[in-house]
């Protein structure tokens, strides 16, 4: 994961269509640039410092420059993929303070104008060469890329909080989910959605709970447990301060409105 501003421009020093003609495992290195590789078939097996990915067919990968790239697993024979190397260059005049930039995803499953974007970067790369023609080509795809990553992003975080509503909320696990930190991860979610995750969480969590409350026999203490609460007095409590009111009375009232 890495940001990029407004006033950097991507400089494309190698594109490619390559498909292997016997297995082999990813080279050991650390790269001066970043590497954008996508799997038309088979898989990309390759470690950035102390993270395995699998990077399978219809998956986009970005890799940081001046980190330690390697294989653990072999790429299959036949296994067919594009790549671009690339730096990014400052054109920020010197002392311009700048906005914020964008962050590239680390791993996507890219729409088809992405695709047809790398393809293309990759077969003109042998016509033009390093020029500043594919320099163009490429800013169009990061840019597209940057544009839609976050809204893609926090729409992915709020599915999988969602998913985790039986769970106490854990920044560890977000982290691991999408291989993103916890800071870049918190900006992105407040920035579209208007709250933290925390409070997100909460939402789905004591919104599950009133409708247990409202549909169910079940105890406050079951409907806790449900709810990933080994505590029902904890839980009542926090329940009380996100809905108003505490759960026998949220049920009480309920029954009142029938």
């Amino acid at each position: 994961m890495y940001e990029i501003s407004s006033l950097t421009l991507p400089i494309c020093a190698a594109a490619d269509e390559l498909r292997a003609q016997e297995g082999f495992f990813h080279a050991d290195r650390i790269l001066p640039y970043y590497v954008c590789d996508y799997v038309e078939e088979g898989a990309i097996y390759v470690t950035e410092d102390d993270t395995d990915y699998a990077v399978t067919a219809g998956k986009m990968i970005f890799l940081e420059a001046g980190h330690r790239h390697f294989g653990k697993r072999e790429i299959e024979r036949g296994t067919h993929w594009f790549y671009v190397h690339f730096y990014l260059a400052d054109a920020c005049p010197e002392g311009y303070a700048g906005e914020e930039g964008f962050t590239l995803p680390k791993m996507i499953s890219p729409d088809d104008e992405t695709i047809g974007m790398i393809r293309s970067i990759a077969a003109d790369f042998h016509v033009y060469g390093a020029s500043a023609r594919i320099n163009g080509e490429l800013l169009l795809m990061l840019s597209s890329l940057m544009r839609s990553s976050d809204k893609c992003l926090s729409d992915r975080i709020a599915k999988f909080l969602a998913s985790e509503r039986d769970r106490t909320f854990s920044a560890d696990a977000l982290e691991k989910r999408f291989y993103l930190s916890y800071r870049h991860l918190a900006h992105v979610f407040r920035a579209d959605k208007g709250m933290t995750m925390q409070q997100y969480h909460d939402g789905q969590k004591f919104a599950h709970a009133a409708a247990l409350l409202r549909s169910t026999l079940l105890t406050v203490s079951e409907i806790a447990r449900i709810c990933g609460f080994s505590d029902a007095l904890y839980f009542s409590r926090r329940f009380h301060r996100y809905m108003g009111v505490s759960p026998s009375v949220y049920r009480k009232n309920v029954k009142g409105m029938m």
